[in-house]
């Protein structure tokens, strides 16, 4: 972290940050060359996030993180990374499965109570049902 965080001016973070909050892990952000000092390329989230957690891991592992705990949360991060997955992801995947077969209204109560349902079973979104082969819609 300490090469990268000073390679990424201040007003490359803001847009990053922008960027990242509008389009989520769609998202390509700029990101430090580490090959070519000063040189930044465009990286899409996912790429970026999967890099930075054995960085993660090692941090909490020196914190003192129990081992089990680090591999558990570590991994329900991956897991997202593989399968391209978040909750705002799995909701508007969810929608437009719905909308197939329902109102607009209907099919947003049904990704509602789908989420909701999920979530109180603590299962990790990319875990949950109809999140493979979907396209992004």
């Amino acid at each position: 972290m300490e090469e990268i965080m000073p390679a990424l001016p201040f007003a490359t973070q803001a847009s990053n940050f922008y960027l990242a909050a509008e389009k989520g892990i769609q998202a390509d952000l700029m990101w430090p060359d580490l090959n070519k000092p000063g040189g930044l390329l465009k990286k899409n989230v996912i790429d970026i996030a999967a890099e930075l957690l054995p960085i993660a891991e090692q941090g909490l592992q020196q914190l003192g993180v129990d081992e089990a705990e680090v591999k558990q949360y570590l991994g329900v991060i991956k897991q997202r990374l593989d399968k391209k997955i978040s909750g705002a992801v799995w909701q508007r995947r969810e929608y437009h499965r719905q909308l197939k077969q329902k109102s607009e209204h209907a099919a947003l109560t049904a990704m509602v109570q789908g989420y909701m349902k999920y979530s109180s079973m603590n299962i990790p979104v990319a875990e949950w049902e109809d999140v493979a082969g979907q396209d992004e819609k």
